[in-house]
């Protein structure tokens, strides 16, 4: 029986995968005032809108904020330019301290990585 279970696992290929997750929280002073952008389009399904805000932020601290597989020292003291989809309707000044969200993922069963960042509120 043995024999048959280890000729089983020999013989079948293996379909797992590791999946990669960095999720660091970044606070940042924001380099130039900026605020949401809205747009609004047409697609098969309708009207849409969409909202996006661009953001270059100086980064002062970058810790984990969930699973982060390779750390988050890599951000400290970097300047981002970066885009996030979907926030809310906000102005930044600059010299502002805001906090970020950095979400890497692998992109599987697509090549490559996925990043995103999410605006967290102040409560």
């Amino acid at each position: 029986m043995k024999r048959q279970l280890a000729l089983i696992l020999l013989c079948c290929p293996s379909f797992t995968f590791a999946s990669y997750v960095n999720s660091c929280l970044l606070t940042g002073v924001v380099l130039k005032p900026t605020s949401t952008m809205m747009m609004s389009f047409t697609s098969p399904e309708g009207e849409r809108e969409a909202s996006k805000l661009s953001v270059k932020l100086q980064i002062q601290k970058a810790e984990k904020h969930g699973r982060a597989d390779s750390g988050c020292d890599g951000f400290k003291g970097k300047t981002l330019d970066i885009q996030i989809d979907q926030p809310p309707l906000i102005s930044l000044k600059k010299g502002q301290m805001i906090k970020i969200q950095s979400m890497l993922k692998d992109a599987f069963p697509q090549q490559g990585y996925r990043q995103s960042y999410t605006l967290i509120l102040p409560k």
